[in-house]
């Protein structure tokens, strides 16, 4: 959703300042790709190669944050320890806590 926003936003935002495109749709076709593949939105304008720097380094830092999330789960399901019984591997409780009736 975020990047959803982040590409609206800056399709808008090149739209109207840089003038480089014929239409808003074209200028929304290349903001998404430019965010997603890194594709160069061709522009001429400092504002416009201001803007694809800051989509890019917004695009590698999305990829970062998914590859870091997806390690930290595998590397968190590496390391906690299997129960040799198939059980959650928690300790028992103490002596009396089972929850029998006396």
């Amino acid at each position: 959703m975020v990047s959803l926003i982040v590409i609206l936003a800056a399709s808008e935002l090149l739209y109207e300042l840089d003038g480089g495109h014929r239409s808003y749709a074209d200028t929304l076709h290349a903001t998404a790709l430019m965010t997603i593949s890194g594709e160069p939105l061709r522009t001429a304008t400092t504002y416009g190669m201001v803007l694809e720097v800051l989509l890019a380094v917004y695009s590698v830092v999305v990829v970062a944050a998914l590859a870091g999330t997806f390690g930290a789960y595998f590397v968190d399901q590496r390391s906690r320890p299997s129960s040799p019984d198939g059980g959650s591997g928690l300790a028992p409780g103490p002596p009396g806590a089972g929850g029998g009736s006396r």
